[in-house]
């Protein structure tokens, strides 16, 4: 194609589709009026007198707040061009004449870049050849690689490449240099490598999730990629089929489920959406546009994840396991589980040594998103929910790979809507199994075989670190509730259950439970939404554990029945049937599913005189059908290929599990 196509493919389509994507959204009264009220407190040298642009601090990022503004100012203009041009481009000139810089290469290099790349692109017939000029130098700052002291130049990779390819082909649009767009479409399209189910290929990308439990990477990586290939679609640089293909495999298979609607797992910390914190309804007009183009595959799912980023539509329901990532997920109409078996990443990720959080696993639960607003500068990090640890001071301690850190059994098992996580305990001389049963409607967490005869500091599972929002209730076994009074430490040996924003979390037999409500500072910010401070809830194992043991549920409460009836009648159709560091079993009587986690050769006596039998350590699901033919579905938590056989209802089964990357993996057989 002669080099004259080329430019009216940048100049006509792509910057065109760059310019309509920014606008989505952007003609409503409500943007018009808001440009309006910043366009009047904007000073006569473009400046907004609230924002500390000279400063840099970690919440609410204020310096690139003006940019913020800038944006909506231009996004707004077209629809007032007379009293929102001239503020727009005080507000620009402004920021371009202070040329603010960052130590952090992702503010430097795509942050800024581009939000300025992006004013520019929408006032383009209204920008000084100065202002041109300090634009396109700060978009050339992006490159491929960067300069790191001792390694030399390093590419970047994951989504740190997508933003920069980004940033690239708005320099291209506006500078209109077809070299510049060929060069950026074909080394993502070269590049990127999309596995099933498992994220992207751990060489060019990485989507580990962060060790609080959250997809922040992640979402940046899916939101820039779907809008790349929106962008290309039809042009030279379209994205192969099979680069699409495997994408929305990725999207649909794992993306989707770490996301609640429209709040996204990336947003659990940090609730207002920032350069460095992805915007779902971002992601969601990318989708949008994806679903879009010609016939991509599973059209109809992309329409519907597009639907629920914008807040709508049917939640996702289910249960899945990422094996590769060690990461569960449990969706279900009325609330959504997250866990992250930390510390377990795998040889081949060639990763960082990791320095916290710990082995434990951290489970996170939501109903409405705000849960964990604003909590990522006041975790307790050794009361990170679902972990069991020493609480001691200091930081956790680096994992050695060549540990047996790295080789313990941790693993689980899906059948799509119910599943298990499992992991073996070895951190800071504090050994145990810890294992989670996520039923539909209910979530069961068990301790077994806690053992630190060294530990001289009280060992602690933490059930939930969450923002607290209205009264927490106690109930003892004899049906007398209390409210918790704040700011105080309260003992809840006594207690049998624990309400609080919407959850039921039921402690069976006696086990010392505490909790802690305390205010927060800086609660009076947007990110608290309400919240009173932070609620920690945890069972206390004491000093120096030998065996010890605990289970606690988590249930969605319902408010319409007195004393939570509806809440207890699921925690009463559950039964533990074993908890020690050789075997943990769970049963569901009303779903008719039976978990079990093998950690050595066992046995499992049934209540109704059967048993189930496996001849090594797995991670087992059965559910028993309508049909008298039940399911068994099985994992290895050694992550490696081996043959299990299992005995239930007078029958063996055997079970080839795989390896490889599909380590971990599930297997489900009938019976």
């Amino acid at each position: 194609m002669a080099r004259l196509s080329f430019e009216h493919v940048i100049q006509d389509t792509i910057k065109q589709r760059l310019r309509a994507s920014l606008l989505v959204g952007a003609t409503s009264k409500t943007v018009l009026d808001t440009a309006a009220d910043l366009a009047g407190e904007l000073t006569e040298d473009g400046a907004w007198e609230d924002l500390d642009a000279a400063g840099d601090p970690a919440p609410g990022l204020s310096r690139y707040g003006h940019l913020h503004r800038t944006l909506l100012l231009a996004k707004a203009r077209p629809l007032a061009p007379s009293e929102l041009g001239g503020p727009t481009r005080r507000a620009l000139d402004w920021w371009l004449s202070q040329d603010l810089r960052s130590a952090d290469w992702r503010r430097d290099q795509i942050a800024v870049p581009r939000l300025v790349g992006e004013i520019a692109l929408l006032c383009d017939d209204d920008l000084s050849l100065g202002a041109w000029g300090k634009v396109l130098e700060i978009l050339a700052r992006c490159r491929w690689a960067d300069w790191v002291k001792g390694e030399g130049w390093v590419e970047w990779t994951g989504d740190g490449l997508l933003g920069v390819a980004y940033n690239i082909i708005l320099r291209a649009c506006l500078e209109g240099s077809a070299s510049l767009c060929d060069t950026a479409f074909r080394r993502v399209f070269r590049s990127v490598r999309w596995t099933h189910f498992t994220g992207p290929d751990a060489r060019p990308l990485r989507a580990e999730p962060p060790p609080d439990g959250l997809q922040r990477g992640s979402l940046f990586l899916a939101q820039d990629y779907a809008r790349l290939i929106a962008l290309a679609y039809g042009t030279p640089w379209q994205a192969p089929t099979e680069s699409v293909k495997s994408f929305v495999t990725y999207l649909l298979d794992f993306q989707q489920w770490t996301m609640r609607q429209s709040i996204s797992a990336t947003l659990l910390t940090d609730s207002v959406p920032s350069p460095d914190h992805p915007d779902p309804r971002a992601l969601a007009e990318s989708i949008t546009q994806l679903a879009q183009l010609g016939n991509p595959p599973r059209r109809g799912e992309l329409a519907a994840l597009a639907e629920r980023l914008h807040g709508r539509g049917t939640p996702l329901s289910g249960h899945r396991y990422v094996w590769r990532s060690q990461f569960a997920v449990h969706q279900r109409p009325a609330f959504y589980a997250s866990l992250r078996l930390a510390g377990n990443i795998e040889a081949h990720r060639e990763v960082a040594p990791i320095a916290s959080p710990p082995a434990g696993g951290t489970l996170y639960f939501l109903r409405h998103g705000l849960e964990y607003a604003g909590m990522a500068h006041r975790w307790n990090l050794r009361l990170l929910p679902g972990l069991t640890a020493i609480q001691k001071t200091g930081s956790f301690p680096t994992a050695d790979r060549s540990s047996g850190e790295f080789r313990r059994l941790v693993g689980g098992v899906s059948e799509g809507d119910c599943g298990i996580a499992a992991l073996e305990l070895t951190d800071e001389g504090l050994h145990g199994k810890k294992a989670w049963f996520f039923f539909e409607d209910a979530v069961v967490g068990l301790d077994a075989g806690l053992h630190g005869p060294a530990v001289s500091q009280p060992v602690f599972t933490s059930v939930n670190q969450c923002r607290l929002y209205g009264p927490v209730q106690a109930e003892d076994a004899s049906g007398r509730r209390v409210t918790l009074a704040p700011d105080e430490a309260h003992d809840l040996t006594a207690v049998r259950q624990v309400e609080h924003d919407g959850f039921l979390y039921y402690f069976p037999g006696s086990l010392r439970v505490a909790a802690r409500l305390e205010a927060s500072p800086g609660d009076e910010g947007p990110e608290s939404a309400g919240s009173k401070g932070i609620l920690s809830l945890w069972i206390d194992h004491g000093l120096k554990p030998a065996g010890a043991a605990s289970a606690y549920l988590v249930v969605p409460s319902d408010a319409k029945l007195p004393g939570n009836s509806g809440a207890l009648k699921m925690v009463s159709e559950i039964q533990i049937l074993a908890n020690s560091s050789a075997v943990q079993a769970v049963r569901h009587r009303n779903l008719g599913l039976l978990g079990v986690v093998f950690w050595e050769p066992g046995v499992v006596s049934l209540p109704d005189g059967g048993r189930v039998a496996a001849n090594r350590a797995c991670l087992l699901l059965i559910r028993d059908g309508a049909t008298g033919h039940p399911t068994l579905s099985v994992s290895n938590p050694a992550r490696q290929p081996a043959t299990v056989h299992v005995e239930y209802g007078g029958r063996c089964l055997a079970f080839d599990l795989p390896g490889g990357d599909e380590a971990g993996r599930s297997v489900s057989r009938q019976l």
